[in-house]
């Protein structure tokens, strides 16, 4: 957390490798190694998540279906099984207390601030990072550890996140 203005959405946009900027200098490791040669989709299959401090609406494209599509980029799987998908899913919607009916609505579209973060909460929720960048607090009402993982706590154990 910092005030408007210090470069928190900057530094998250550089670690996730938005083409805009250019790292000159230190390190960004993964599990030890350096993300920096990679492209932003081979960061985001390496473990990376990036939530958006204003998420592009996505008209005509589910929720579900946008974030099976973003699980079989992340597994690299070309098909998933519908039932252990919608399972899954669910159990995700169920920790963080959203209505499965979110789930038929297009992505962001119409969306309220909070209903926006929700969406993304549940995408990597769904996506399980082993790190995940947030420029903007999270809505006290949903509880993200536990979503992610029940033992996570610090940015070096999997499936942890950072708030700034």
């Amino acid at each position: 957390m910092g005030p408007n203005g210090t470069g928190k959405s900057t530094l998250a946009k550089a670690i996730a490798g938005h083409p805009d900027y250019t790292i000159t200098g230190g390190k960004v490791l993964l599990d030890g190694q350096s993300v920096l040669a990679m492209e932003p989709d081979e960061r985001a299959r390496a473990g990376l998540f990036l939530a958006f401090q204003y998420p592009s609406d996505v008209p005509g494209v589910t929720i579900a279906n946008f974030v099976r599509a973003a699980l079989q980029a992340r597994l690299g799987e070309s098909d998933l099984d519908a039932t252990s998908y919608y399972k899954k899913l669910y159990e995700k919607m169920d920790l963080l207390k959203i209505d499965r009916k979110f789930t038929s609505r297009a992505v962001n579209d119409g969306f309220s601030g909070g209903e926006k973060k929700r969406c993304e909460i549940l995408q990597m929720a769904m996506l399980e990072p082993k790190f995940a960048l947030m420029t903007k607090p999270t809505p006290a009402s949903i509880s993200m550890p536990c979503a992610l993982s029940p033992t996570a706590s610090t940015s070096s154990e999997p499936g942890s996140w950072a708030s700034f």
